[in-house]
């Protein structure tokens, strides 16, 4: 029986791939000021990073959401700094931040 800690760590890695994967695509939204867009992604990494007990890549999440709702391009680029460096460091340890209870999956 699988554990929900133990499938989290088979699914990270390839999670936090994606999330690298989005990194050009944030830079091409910032440079065509799609703030929309920005918002919806930083949302989505707010809400996907917490599932994945990534509690500070949720927190650049709800960060970028922000930036994005203030439609901030300063801002923003700053986050997206963050969130590249994180994913630098994270992809290297790819253990979540704050434990998540054992929960028993057959």
């Amino acid at each position: 029986m699988k554990t929900i800690s133990r499938i989290v760590q088979e699914l990270l890695p390839a999670y936090l791939t994606a999330r690298k994967h989005e990194l050009p695509i944030m830079t091409d939204l910032l440079d065509a000021s799609d703030f929309e867009q920005l918002r919806i992604l930083g949302h989505n990494l707010k809400g996907s990073g917490r599932s994945f007990g990534l509690a500070e890549l949720s927190r650049i999440g709800a960060a970028l959401e922000h930036s994005a709702e203030q439609a901030d391009p300063v801002s923003f680029t700053h986050e997206l700094t963050r969130l590249r460096d994180y994913l630098d460091h994270a992809g290297s340890s790819q253990q979540p931040d704050e434990q998540q209870p054992d929960e028993g999956v057959a």
